[in-house]
């Protein structure tokens, strides 16, 4: 049998107006790889791309790959790199196939369509109206009636950070492989809850999830029931409906599928007031910091993170840390391409005055971020090739540009021409900065540095800095997302709202 397998992903941050063109999509520059390129760079990585292709030429079949893509979330996906994607895969699936499985991310808007997962969807299925389309979503997929009702299985990641991303992939390829051999017949049952929950909030290891997955694992027990996943969403998409949802899939029990959805969503609701983070002042989280006798200290802002849209150049946290006297300091990555040219222009070695960060805005939000001056010595200027080693992205190989390291008496700053999330500690190590070396570390994150640096920290404080992605979005203009909302609405009622028509593959 031949399969189709491709990937498209982006997040979507509705309230940012920088939109995401085509070479974004790609970590090391020029056009995402496609054709032959495609299949030999998606392999041996912790994907769901990945993971579709060795599961189906592990079972003898032909997997064509026409195209793998992944950006950095930021705002609108731009109308162009949309209709390349959906062009490339759309003439792989024209060419005839027994399956298409598709790495999707779950929250992409284009300048065109609010659900663009959606919209490909739709154009594969009238393509080829009779063939299986497996999709795996990240963990913050915002589910749609029209992703629903073309898809016919879907699975979700299950870890923050997201470190199934491949085994996730598996499980598609495997509900795939079952149906079209017709030991399964795969049916999904799929709704959501009004309930716009805090990143924060969302570790399936912690309280109040680690409570619904406990009970979802025992679902899963039961006979008949095939995969169950949860959708937190993404709360900067504002696209309707929104909210956090489930995905039942059994095997042609759409009514075990529907009791299953129901039960484990009522537990949720109970728990909303835990699912929505209670915001402290950052000041008061810097205090913390410094009280702490020994590092390595981690400390994640997460008000300006690439991970979910933001800039990477909110400088306020920073501030407000020098002028409270940390020492000893590693803060970092800021993204500003233009601190980075001029750091060039003095030469490594050499001392200068300097502003970093700032420069950036969000009408939509009544942000603007300014500059911070610094008088430093240039440290370091280094080309961005690093090859991850942390368990989330082990292994994958990316580019953003140059880094520079900007070193005062108290602190060295990393700088980069490219936005980048530390994700890993090699974003450190590769400029010659080790957090383990240092009492403190301040870093743009809210969840998914975990994975790398909770090993080496002995003491992890969060921060909500000020910035597009800060986590009170309670004072976000909302437009698209279907209200009454908890908890915008204090008062919301339980209502369960089932997404697209159940399909047997």
């Amino acid at each position: 049998m031949k399969f189709v397998a491709a990937q498209m992903k982006h997040e979507t941050h509705t309230f940012v107006p920088v939109t995401t063109p085509l070479s974004r999509f790609t970590f090391l520059g020029g056009e995402p790889p496609f054709g032959p390129a495609a299949a030999a760079s998606c392999r041996g990585r912790n994907t769901a791309l990945s993971a579709f292709v060795d599961t189906v030429e592990s079972e003898g079949h032909e997997c064509v790959v026409p195209v793998m893509g992944e950006a950095m979330p930021s705002g609108p996906v731009e109308d162009q790199a949309f209709e390349w994607f959906c062009e490339k895969i759309s003439a792989a699936v024209k060419e005839g196939c027994d399956g298409v499985l598709l790495d999707l991310h779950g929250s992409m808007v284009t300048e065109s369509f609010q659900d663009g997962e959606g919209e490909l969807l739709t154009r594969i299925r009238t393509i080829a109206p009779r063939v299986p389309i497996g999709v795996a979503l990240d963990f913050h997929a915002t589910l749609t009636d029209r992703i629903v009702d073309n898809a016919s299985f879907i699975t979700l990641y299950r870890t923050l950070p997201h470190v199934d991303m491949y085994d996730t992939g598996a499980r598609t390829a495997k509900l795939m492989l079952s149906a079209i051999q017709k030991k399964t017949r795969p049916v999904m049952a799929v709704s959501r809850i009004p309930l716009l929950a805090s990143l924060e909030k969302m570790d399936p290891k912690d309280h109040p999830l680690k409570e619904v997955w406990d009970a979802i694992h025992r679902l899963e027990k039961n006979q008949g029931i095939l995969n169950i996943d949860l959708s937190c969403g993404h709360p900067f998409t504002d696209v309707y409906p929104g909210g956090m949802g489930i995905v039942v899939t059994t095997d042609d029990s759409p009514e075990a599928g529907e009791a299953a959805a129901e039960e484990i969503l009522k537990l949720i609701w109970g728990y909303r007031h835990d699912l929505v983070v209670q915001v402290e002042p950052y000041r008061e989280s810097l205090k913390k910091a410094l009280a702490l006798p020994e590092g390595p200290v981690i400390m994640a802002d997460s008000g300006d993170i690439p991970a979910s849209g933001g800039f990477a150049a909110d400088m306020t946290v920073l501030k407000t840390a020098m002028e409270m006297g940390f020492k000893d300091l590693i803060a970092g990555p800021i993204h500003d391409p233009e601190a980075v040219r001029r750091m060039i222009q003095a030469g490594v070695g050499n001392e200068l005055t300097i502003d970093v960060g700032g420069r950036t805005e969000a009408p939509l939000l009544h942000y603007k971020a300014e500059p911070l001056s610094f008088n430093g010595r240039v440290r370091a200027i280094v080309d961005g090739r690093i090859t991850a080693t942390g368990p989330m992205l082990r292994g994958l190989t990316v580019s953003i540009g140059l880094m520079a390291v900007l070193s005062t008496d108290d602190m060295d700053i990393l700088i980069t021409e490219q936005r980048i999330e530390a994700l890993d500690v090699a974003v450190f190590t590769h400029v010659g900065l080790d957090p383990r070396e240092k009492k403190y570390t301040l870093l743009k994150s809210r969840q998914h540095f975990r994975a790398a640096f909770e090993p080496i920290a002995r003491h992890v404080v969060r921060i909500a800095g000020p910035g597009v992605t800060n986590p009170d979005f309670t004072s976000f203009p909302f437009r698209y997302i279907d209200r009454p909302v908890f908890p915008l609405e204090k008062d919301t009622e339980f209502r369960m709202n089932p997404l697209g028509t159940p399909r047997k593959s």
